[in-house]
């Protein structure tokens, strides 16, 4: 029976640590991840409460704008993708759908998730892609 493997929510820093990041870096991309785990808006870098915690923990750190934020997403997701694409070359993939609507705001969505096998032989799961439903 494989194993099943969590991921480790702090695989983004690997993105600058190979890299030689900075400090900076390391929390843009730990921003990055808050924002993309919890559902957050883009904006949030910018709001007040975010801007004094972040001075209080490290006075020289500078939250970085949406502009910045939308950019190192896009960055970390293309990273991302291109690490997936590549482990899951030739490699058999079972996928799964699942279907669900925003109530709020009357919205259907269809989410696909692949799962496959990496070479240790851990079931890995990735969502593929998110399609809103007319």
């Amino acid at each position: 029976m494989p194993k099943i493997l969590i991921p480790l929510p702090l695989f983004l820093f690997s993105l600058c640590l190979s890299d030689g990041g900075t400090g900076a870096q390391r929390a843009n991309l730990a921003l990055v991840y808050m924002i993309a785990k919890g559902t957050l808006p883009l904006n949030t870098p910018e709001k007040d409460g975010l801007k004094e915690y972040s001075g209080a923990r490290n006075s020289t750190y500078k939250v970085p704008n949406t502009e910045t934020t939308h950019r190192l997403m896009c960055k970390t997701h293309d990273v991302l993708r291109e690490r997936v694409s590549s482990e899951v070359k030739g490699k058999m993939l079972t996928v799964t759908g699942d279907i669900w609507t925003e109530t709020m705001a009357m919205k259907s969505y269809l989410g696909m998730t692949v799962h496959y096998l990496n070479g240790n032989r851990y079931v890995r799961s990735t969502l593929f892609r998110i399609f809103q439903r007319n």
